[in-house]
């Protein structure tokens, strides 16, 4: 087989071990199979919602804040997630799509008929290949996870659908009997602009071949909350670090990576000090979605998971039980502020409390929580499962005060560990003049 027949993917290829090279010659291909990577195949950390103020959290997504380029062109989040996932302790559900990526070993599987398997993510080839070289050296429950190429972003795209249709058209050009093209991916305005692209390509090129998009279901996985502040606050420092070298025509610790429009003020990474939640990390996170999973099955309804977060028993909970009452945590107040240690590691203490499950609430919201207690905690806290309202804390205490509360503890539910956590904020001081 003369290699040179499938010339395309090694123009877009971005990553060395991941291109295996189609037995079948070029006219042999009829199906193309797109798998995205991000809350696609794998579930990408995010910044964790709870950990920020709004400003923050806006901040760390946007690519024009820090000189880092923002939270999608830094590999050490995602790098600390695969870490955590190759230590083993998790099932690789925990990490990985298992629905798609099913899929994707399907796909392979019927490389010998004509489908080829490519992995491809708006992901920046600069920074990324290295991450996705180590990524695909494991086995994903139980077997390798193959594909043909793997496409990751050029350097020159200002978006990823720019970079995403122009390797579809090449591809396309290239492979002329294609007949069936199946894109999978969890953004519905990536789905939209692609259907956009093959109507307007069809017209365009007079080819008529079947397109099927299929919408995944995001999954996000956060990181441990010690190791994600951690990072952010090593963020601050190079970014200031970038600033005053960016001013003095010196080299910058993100060199030519930086966002061309980072802002030029020097950022202090704050907390409130007051801690009065708590968050579990990978390990302890699986034990309450394997929990949730299986009251859904006992149920036969679906109830949200994203992370779970406990916090302590609202103060407004005024005719309870005596004995609730009583115990009650007192919300702390957030108006006392302090400077975070120099030490990125001492940033946020290891704080781990054991918890026990009591008992399940059933949502009006169609969620789940729990009522919580720690031998290290005074008062009776609840655990939510995904983002949680004003309206939802309510209606536990409405369900508590028409009830009461289960005292004695259910073995047949986990226990498990979570930590302690400030809200992180950050406060600029605009010293130079950005022009």
């Amino acid at each position: 087989m003369n290699n040179m027949e499938h010339t395309v993917l090694f123009e877009w290829n971005s990553v060395d071990s991941a291109l295996n090279i189609p037995i079948l010659p070029r006219d042999g291909i009829k199906k193309i199979c797109i798998y995205d990577f991000d809350n696609t195949l794998f579930k990408s950390p995010a910044p964790n919602p709870h950990l920020y103020s709004a400003e923050l959290y806006s901040s760390l997504l946007s690519p024009h804040v820090f000189s880092n380029g923002g939270w999608w062109s830094e590999p050490r989040y995602l790098e600390l997630l695969i870490d955590e996932w190759t230590k083993g302790s998790v099932d690789d559900s925990a990490f990985w799509n298992k629905d798609i990526v099913d899929s994707a070993k399907r796909s392979w599987n019927e490389r010998q008929d004509g489908t080829l398997n490519i992995l491809m993510t708006g992901r920046k080839e600069m920074l990324f290949s290295p991450i996705f070289e180590k990524l695909l050296k494991y086995t994903v429950f139980g077997d390798e996870l193959m594909f043909h190429a793997a496409f990751l972003k050029r350097a020159g795209y200002s978006t990823t659908m720019k970079y995403k249709t122009d390797c579809l058209s090449s591809v396309i050009d290239y492979y002329k009997e294609v007949d069936d093209i199946v894109i999978y991916d969890d953004r519905i305005q990536q789905l939209e602009g692609f259907d956009i692209f093959f109507q307007d390509y069809k017209k365009e090129s007079g080819r008529q071949f079947k397109h099927t998009l299929s919408a995944v279901t995001p999954v996000i996985t956060y990181l441990p909350p010690r190791l994600e502040i951690a990072t952010v606050a090593e963020i601050f420092k190079e970014h200031n670090k970038d600033v005053h070298s960016k001013l003095k025509g010196l080299e910058m610790v993100h060199g030519p990576i930086c966002s061309l429009g980072f802002h030029m003020d020097i950022l202090t990474l704050e907390s409130d000090h007051n801690a009065n939640r708590f968050m579990l990390d990978c390990n302890e996170t699986h034990k309450i979605r394997e929990l949730v999973e299986q009251i859904s099955k006992d149920t036969s309804r679906e109830y949200p998971f994203t992370l779970p977060i406990i916090v302590p028993l609202g103060s407004t909970l005024t005719s309870a039980p005596s004995q609730i009452q009583a115990s009650v945590t007192p919300v702390p107040s957030t108006d006392d502020f302090k400077k975070l240690a120099a030490d990125a590691m001492k940033i946020l203490p290891n704080r781990l409390t054991k918890w026990s499950i009591h008992e399940t609430f059933f949502l009006k919201s169609s969620k789940l929580a729990f009522s919580v207690t720690s031998p290290q905690r005074p008062g009776i806290h609840i655990l939510f499962t995904s983002d949680y309202s004003d309206a939802d804390m309510l209606n536990v205490e409405e369900l508590i005060k028409s009830r009461g509360i289960h005292t004695d503890l259910n073995h047949s539910l986990p226990e498990f560990k979570a930590t302690a956590i400030p809200r992180y904020y950050y406060v600029a001081e605009a010293k130079f003049d950005a022009k």
